[in-house]
């Protein structure tokens, strides 16, 4: 049996699952989830072989948990990298100012769009070179 197999076993399903979960648009997309399933798998892997080996050195014990967490951060820094390929990057904010009377009551209600979407008709940006 190959020891990568068994090491690994589970990870394939792992990253066709995110790929899908995620809705990957592309194949770099695709890759980036593929890794994220790797690292998370690793550090997982990592995490419980440090917490359940008694056995272990204490400073073979921190070695381990020192590594899952440097794959913790991978995953984050590759989740990071999704969104900003998703978003382009940019952030979006839109402000506005209501002004309510004395003893006047106001109900605030919008939709809230992620991912860079456009604005709602009739809103508008009052940034200069802002041409959405």
């Amino acid at each position: 049996m190959d020891l990568a197999a068994c090491v690994w076993s589970g990870t394939a399903e792992m990253a066709v699952d995110a790929a899908e979960s995620f809705q990957a648009a592309n194949s770099l997309e695709k890759m980036l989830c593929h890794q994220l399933a790797a690292a998370h798998l690793a550090a997982m892997k990592l995490l419980a072989s440090s917490l359940t080996n008694a056995s272990l050195p204490p400073v073979q014990m921190a070695r381990l948990s020192n590594a899952a967490a440097r794959m913790m951060q991978v995953y984050q820094e590759r989740l990071l990298t999704l969104q900003k390929l998703r978003t382009g990057g940019k952030q979006t904010f839109l402000v506005q100012h209501v002004q309510v009377g004395e003893g006047g009551q106001a109900v605030i209600a919008g939709n809230m769009n992620a991912g860079g979407r456009e604005r709602p008709e009739g809103v508008h940006s009052k940034n200069k070179g802002d041409t959405r």
